[in-house]
């Protein structure tokens, strides 16, 4: 079955739907790239893999996915992500309907 992905933003969705996973976090890192490296200079790191070296935890497993370039789509579908001051993002699958699926 084939699916279409969409980044829901603070409950916003954006208004572009993605032909694949790799898409739509490219255009959520490229949204917020100012806000993730704020957050690590003000953490005194130039880069996240230095950050990690240097034994930093972040707040929860979900930071670490919006820095690291490999970042893999959940099993379920839905990908989720909290950057900060209640920032929340979520890339979710769905599938596309069409006279084949019913």
């Amino acid at each position: 079955m084939q699916s279409v992905y969409v980044v829901v933003d603070c409950g916003e969705a954006y208004p572009t739907a993605y032909a694949n996973f790799e898409l739509a976090m490219a255009d959520v890192r490229a949204k917020y790239a100012k806000v993730l490296q704020w957050y690590l200079e003000e953490m005194g790191y130039a880069t996240f893999e230095e950050a990690l070296a240097a034994g930093e935890t972040f707040r929860d497993a979900t930071d670490i996915g919006l820095y690291q370039k490999d970042t893999k789509e959940s099993p379920d579908g839905v990908t989720e992500f909290y950057i900060e001051k209640d920032i929340h993002i979520k890339i979710l699958r769905l599938p596309i309907k069409n006279d084949e699926t019913r």
